[in-house]
């Protein structure tokens, strides 16, 4: 992706993630939508879970799949290792447009890419880039009309051309985080364990509806 020739190849999933995500569906026995999670207690032969209506369940064993901040908020009695580890990732809160214009885009649409960077000078700090991705080219999309999709940058799009406005939280790479991330599987147990993109190698883009997208912990009915 920072090669200056040629592009990598962007797969993406035919009808979008909805499809994988109902082939996962199909494999589940019960799922739980609109249902908040609000705590999760373990103890030695199993955790309980508590929705945001009050009532509690119990489990064999949990999958914490949400954010590290997420999933610290979700332990009603958290370790010091799970306090060190967890706590240590921070994320960075960015309004992002869907738009169709092409101000943040290179004036020649040869040198239009799938990330297109602009910073306004060379000494411009790190607040004032603006990364705008070509949809056009990433998807594809089968359409004339140009949508892009930019992290900050109100001032420079017009209103009138903003079909959706989104507040992305993308993960802050820090050695703190860094140091985390190798420790995440310290904090497996054989009743609760934790997934998601941060146990990965990749980092990971959440929406302001994710944070607030009811985070949930998956586990075996007792």
């Amino acid at each position: 992706m920072l090669s200056v020739g040629g592009s990598p190849v962007w797969r993406t999933v035919t009808g979008g993630s909805r499809e994988y995500v109902d082939l996962i569906a199909e494999q589940i026995g019960e799922i739980r939508t609109g249902t908040p999670v609000r705590a999760v207690r373990r103890y030695a032969a199993g955790a309980e879970v508590t929705a945001a209506d009050g009532t509690t369940e119990s489990y064999d064993s949990v999958v914490v799949a949400v954010h590290p901040d997420q999933a610290l908020r979700l332990l009603a009695d958290p370790a010091d290792r799970e306090r060190e580890v967890l706590g240590a990732f921070r994320h960075s809160r960015n309004t992002t447009l869907l738009h169709t214009g092409t101000r943040l885009l290179p004036r020649a649409r040869g040198a239009r890419a799938s990330w297109n960077y602009l910073m306004p000078s060379c000494t411009a700090g790190a607040d004032r880039v603006r990364v705008s991705y070509g949809m056009n080219r990433l998807q594809p999309l089968d359409a004339t009309e140009t949508f892009v999709v930019t992290l900050g940058g109100e001032e420079r799009v017009d209103p009138a051309r903003v079909p959706a406005r989104m507040l992305y939280e993308h993960p802050v790479c820090t050695p703190e985080s860094v140091a985390a991330q190798r420790r995440l599987h310290e904090l497996a147990g054989d009743v609760c364990v934790f997934a998601g993109a941060p146990a990965t190698a990749g980092g990971s883009t959440r929406t302001a509806a994710a944070r607030e997208s009811r985070p949930a912990a998956l586990g075996a009915r007792r």
